[in-house]
Parts: C-alpha cells; structure tokens; sequence
C-alpha cells in the first residue's frame, strides 16, 4: 500500500513522464500505475501538460512541474559550490565525486574498530543528511513519514525494496518508496554512502 499523495509530490511521476528514470525505475513506476488509478490520471495529466508546452510556446508548464525543474536546477549550481556548511540535497543528478570531496576527510573520525561508523551532515527542519561507512549489512525498516535516498560512493550493495532487489555501486542513486520494507546487503569489504531522509507533510 502507498501513500499516493506523498507519492505524487514525490515528483516520480514527472520524472517518469519525462524519460529520466532508468529501466529499472521505470517499471516500477509503470506497476504502480496499473495499480493505482489516481496516480494513472496523474501521470496523463503530466503527459498532456508535456505535449502542450512542446507543441507551443505560449502554454506555460504547471507550476509544479516549473518549480520542480527550477529546484533541481538550482540545486545543480549549489553542488558546483559544494562545502559541508551548505550542501544541496541529494537527488539523481548528485555527482559521487563532489560529495567524496566533501566527505572523505571526516571519515579520519572513523575509529579503527568499528565496523560501522555514521556522521550526520545535515538536520534541519526538512533535511537529515548522514555519511554511512559499513563493512556489516543495514537492517530492514520502514518509514511512513519520511521520504529516504542514497547515493553509493563507495564499494557495491543490495537494496531490498519491498520484493524488489536492487544491484547499486558508484554513483548510483536510489529514492526508497515510502511504506515499504527495506534493507542494505554490503557485498564489498565496505560500502560509503550518503543517506538523505526528508520530512513529509
């Protein structure tokens, strides 16, 4: 069961409709849409929103979907600037190699011992941002209230999304669905990741 709402301000659907999501993503999407009628009207919606704008220049986007392009590109400009006192968020366009130039001298905090080693970025009344260092598996949970993603920086993983498996490495970037069961299988001596969790209306 999912939240549709949330789902639907997600901004998925956009990105789907848009062609920006990779196999994987897509089908996923496109199962939810045979499921759920509302997020099917949603999503036609987006396409004939699309189809008018390309077909003339005097129709103007919906303005969720202009504010989502504005946010993102913003957000592109503010990770060419990157610094640990003011980083962007998280999203599919984050560049690993940014964010290991951002991260990898706090991981001198890591103590010899641990096998899993967390540094909170970011925590703000929207964003909580970590650095994950793990050489053991992150177990199964759930979040009704909290949009999670990730981005791999280091090393190769599982991601166990609901009966979904998810093969990640480098730079891969993952968006969790809400309401569903997840788990991380490390399958390197370790894995470095980011995890940024939003806060849902």
């Amino acid at each position: 069961m999912i939240n549709e709402q949330s789902y639907i301000a997600s901004g998925i659907l956009t990105d789907y409709c848009l062609g920006l999501l990779n196999g994987a993503e897509s089908e996923r999407i496109e199962n939810d849409l045979r499921k759920y009628p509302s997020l099917r009207a949603e999503a036609d919606a987006i396409n004939e929103a699309l189809n008018a704008y390309s077909f003339s220049d005097q129709v103007k986007p919906a303005e969720r979907l202009e504010d989502q392009i504005w946010q993102t590109l913003e957000n592109l400009q503010q990770e060419e600037l990157m610094a640990i006192s003011n980083l962007p968020l998280l999203n599919k366009y984050s560049d690993k190699n940014n964010w290991l130039k951002i991260v990898k001298p706090l991981l001198a905090e890591k103590p010899a011992d641990k096998k899993i080693f967390i540094r909170v970025l970011r925590e703000d009344e929207e964003i909580f941002q970590s650095l994950i260092w793990t050489k053991v598996d992150y177990p199964d949970e759930v979040h009704d209230d909290l949009q999670e993603s990730f981005m791999i920086l280091e090393g190769e993983c599982e991601c166990y999304v609901g009966e979904q498996v998810i093969k990640m490495g480098p730079g891969d970037f993952f968006e969790i669905p809400m309401h569903l069961h997840h788990d991380i299988k490390v399958l390197t001596p370790h894995v470095l990741a980011v995890v940024q969790r939003r806060k849902v209306a």
